[in-house]
Parts: C-alpha cells; structure tokens; sequence
C-alpha cells in the first residue's frame, strides 16, 4: 500500500507551480520564479536556484498569480502600475483625490466626509491609512500581520476596522481614528471572518464568517443571530443608513445577485438586480442602492412604504475601474450621493501566457549548467 508524505526543501519561497526536467519552479516574494534542482528520489534540492521569470505577481497572502500546465505552458500576471482614487459622475472630468499610483483598495469616506480609510498594497504586505483629504497628510493604522484591508468606519467616525489576518484566524479589528489607542480585535471566531460593518447605531456588527453573514452585539449578549447561513456563497453585507435592511450578494439563483432583507433577519429577500450584481454600496439618504453590474454602474431606487421594493434601476456610467481582489465594495459614494469614489488605473497589470515555456527554461538550465 503506498503512503503520500510531505517534506520541506528549506526553500523561501511562497508556492511552487510544479516540476520541469527534475528542477521545482516555485514563486518567491520578490515577484520572480525560481527552478532549483529537485532529486525526487531523495526527496531534496540538488543544487543552486536559478531565475527564470520576473515581475510575477505575488498576492500579500502569499499566492503568486501563475500556473504551469504539464505540456509546460506558464500563464502569469504581471505587477500592475497602482492607480489614482477619484471622484467622477461618469461625464463630468473626474476630480483626482489621491494622484500618487498606489496599490489602493477598498476607499471608504468617512462619515464626515473629510477623511479617508484606505488599504494600501506594498510588497508582500498591506495596510490600512488614513488620509486626512484637506490636507492629504496619511497615517497607518495597522500595525500587525501581513494582510490589514476592508477598512470601515465607525457611524460616528471615531473608529476604524478592518480585517486583519494576525492570530490563528483572520479576524475584525480596530483602532482610534486618532491613534490614542493600539487595534484591538473585536470579532474572531472559530473561522476566518473576512469582512465587518458596523450597524448604523453602532451597537452591532454585520460580519460575514466562512460564506454566512451574521449579526453580533458589541456589548452584553455576544450570541450570534445568523441573517444568511445556507449553503450557498452569501457575503459583502451593508446595512440601510436607517439600518432596518441588509442589502449583500447570494448566488443562490446560481448567479450572485445583490439583494435586500430585513435587518432582523426575517421576512423575504428581495432581489435588487437582474442581470447580476455584486459591491452593493448605499447612499447615504438610504434611497439608492448602488452595485457593480456587467461593466456598468447601477442605482436602484428605493421604497420601503409599506414594503421594501425597487422603484428602478439606472445605469450611471460604464465601469472601467479597479474592481475588488476580494469580496468587499471597491469604491465608495459621496456624500451627497452624485459622484462615486473609485480606482483609475495607472497602467492595468498584463496578463501573459508563454506557450512551451518549458523549452526556454531548459535551456537556461543548461547555459547555467555550462558556465559552471
């Protein structure tokens, strides 16, 4: 009967893609791949790494963008150039709020409008700043882990979270807007928690945990109550300004589509979009529901009197900006509802695909062997 084991090469490195003539290629986190010579028999390196490819993109959790078929075909994703955040209605010039091209994520005003949370992307690292926009001086707020993004605010401003993957789990924390205090968690659980709001009285937080949303008090009764556990992909929830709705994305119509239920979480769902959806993001007044949608910006008006219905759906502008890594809204909305905040890219990252890749790194094999 044949046993499977597992040993460590003692290789730094981030992931391997697979095994080219006896030699591991595997990714590193200065964005290269390596081929070091493999003795499968032995089951050790053989030899002195040698570089084969560069400026492969490698996430902040580790994962290079890259796969190697068996016939040897690589297709990779290059580093892309950062982008600019800014404000734009589609028509009008758009007004550039931060122009330094920066791996930005995740733009969130705060409720002031006067200050923005941001999670900036630096290596094999990511963080969460704060801008303060008259100014456009920035400080960081994460200090701990590798993968600080989603930030949130507080509804009073006074506070930042994000998630944050330090500890066993990847958990919610935050901090002071001004810094008085370290982070502190404030939601782990037995699994990954990957993103949290805070409701609009700022007595709960809607989180969502492995593919469920739930809703959890910050003080007295810690239980749970669950607003969407099924077996399908449910996430990316945010609560209605007057927080009686909770607009999020299932696919359980076998497509993610946004959708709105009731705060308690009760009562039927209503679908928001028809075509698909995802990054459902409220204005502010509560009486539009904005979500991303087959290249496109969409609005859905809102009534809630006697039920909650969609009045109609506008498409704003074609959606040619950065959209989410990770499940999370990527852009935000001004205040006063007419513009919307997102990532213009400097320079999209670039997709490469190199047919018999192989054939070329045997023969930077054998020109490294030769010049020994």
């Amino acid at each position: 009967m044949s046993t499977r084991s597992s040993k460590s090469l003692g290789i730094p490195s981030v992931n391997a893609l697979g095994v080219i003539d006896d030699h591991v290629i595997y990714a590193t986190r200065d964005n290269v791949l390596m081929a070091v010579p493999f003795d499968p028999s032995q089951g050790r390196t053989t030899g002195v790494p040698v570089r084969v490819a560069t400026d492969v993109s490698v996430g902040v959790v580790g994962a290079a963008k890259a796969a190697l078929s068996l016939s040897g075909t690589l297709a990779y994703r290059s580093e892309a150039q950062g982008s600019r955040i800014v404000l734009t209605n589609g028509s009008a010039p758009a007004e550039v709020v931060l122009s330094e091209p920066r791996a930005y994520a995740y733009p969130r005003f705060a409720p002031n409008g006067k200050r923005l949370a941001v999670s900036i992307e630096a290596g094999t690292r990511s963080d969460v700043w704060l801008y303060d926009l008259p100014s456009l001086t920035s400080t960081r707020v994460s200090l701990g882990g590798s993968a600080n993004e989603r930030p949130e605010w507080t509804p009073d401003g006074q506070r930042v979270l994000y998630r944050s993957d330090e500890g066993t789990y990847s958990s919610i924390w935050w901090r002071p807007a001004d810094l008085s205090a370290p982070a502190a968690r404030v939601l782990a659980g037995g699994l990954d928690i990957f993103e949290g709001v805070i409701a609009p009285d700022g007595q709960s937080i809607v989180y969502q945990e492995n593919s469920n949303i739930g809703i959890r008090q910050l003080t007295g009764n810690a239980a749970p109550m669950m607003v969407a556990a099924t077996a399908h992909l449910e996430y990316q929830a945010r609560v209605s300004p007057d927080g009686k709705w909770i607009a999020f994305v299932t696919d359980e119509s076998g497509s993610e589509q946004v959708v709105v239920q009731a705060f308690a979480g009760t009562g039927v769902r209503v679908q928001v979009s028809t075509n698909g959806g995802s990054e459902p993001v409220w204005s502010r007044d509560g009486r539009r529901l904005f979500y991303r949608a087959n290249k496109k910006f969409i609005a859905a008006t809102i009534t809630s009197a006697p039920t909650f219905a969609v009045a109609s759906r506008d498409v704003l502008f074609d959606d040619r900006f950065v959209s989410a890594a990770a499940p999370h809204a990527n852009y935000d909305v001004s205040l006063d509802g007419k513009r919307l905040l997102v990532l213009d890219a400097v320079e999209d990252a670039q997709l490469f695909v190199v047919h018999n890749w192989g054939i070329e790194v045997r023969a930077q094999l054998r020109g490294r062997s030769a010049a020994r």
